[in-house]
């Protein structure tokens, strides 16, 4: 597990400092153009630091990427290449973790993830830009969903469509381990 995430990080560093040294950016430059620390940054860029999937997202949005470009080794989407995902985030109890394991071209791009959640794990998430959506399936377990309005619980088999322009908490009450596909558009 340490060596896929490892590897993630590394991948994660180099794109971070590839896009922002193309834009005759400093650290201080991201930083100011993301709201994320330079310290975070340095950290980042030294593949020293587990980060939020939304710092990912701050850090994208100011060199004007998408999350996946970000993340994702450079040239693998869409070269037809069989991709082996990457870890990108995780919990101490190694269980718990979010794979993004491939994305395709779409109007802006589609992410797919492999989550796993031990139980008694969650995962907050800020909200995605405005127009991205999220499906769901549960492979094995429950999940809880909990948005501002309302809570949604699904177990094995169950699916869910919901806009992610909201805040939103992915939560495991059961009593084992929970995992569900995770297919983001954009």
């Amino acid at each position: 597990m340490a060596d896929v995430l490892d590897h993630a990080l590394r991948t994660l560093a180099d794109n971070l400092r590839h896009h922002r040294t193309q834009r005759a950016w400093t650290q201080d430059d991201l930083a100011q153009a993301s709201g994320i620390s330079r310290r975070m940054i340095a950290a980042l860029e030294a593949a020293q630091n587990n980060v939020s999937l939304s710092t990912l997202d701050h850090l994208a949005q100011a060199l004007n990427l998408t999350f996946v470009e970000l993340v994702s080794p450079r040239l693998s989407a869409g070269t037809g290449e069989v991709q082996r995902g990457a870890t990108l985030w995780t919990t101490p109890h190694a269980a718990s973790q979010a794979v993004l394991i491939n994305t395709v071209p779409a109007r802006h791009g589609t992410e797919l993830w492999h989550w796993h959640l031990s139980p008694g794990e969650h995962y907050a998430a800020s909200p995605d830009p405005q127009g991205m959506m999220e499906l769901l399936y549960v492979l094995h377990g429950q999940l809880t969903i909990e948005f501002q309005e309302r809570t949604t619980h699904l177990h094995a088999g169950d699916s869910l469509t919901y806009p992610s322009d909201q805040p939103y908490t992915y939560r495991n009450t059961g009593p084992t381990l929970t995992e569900f596909i995770r297919n983001v558009t954009h």
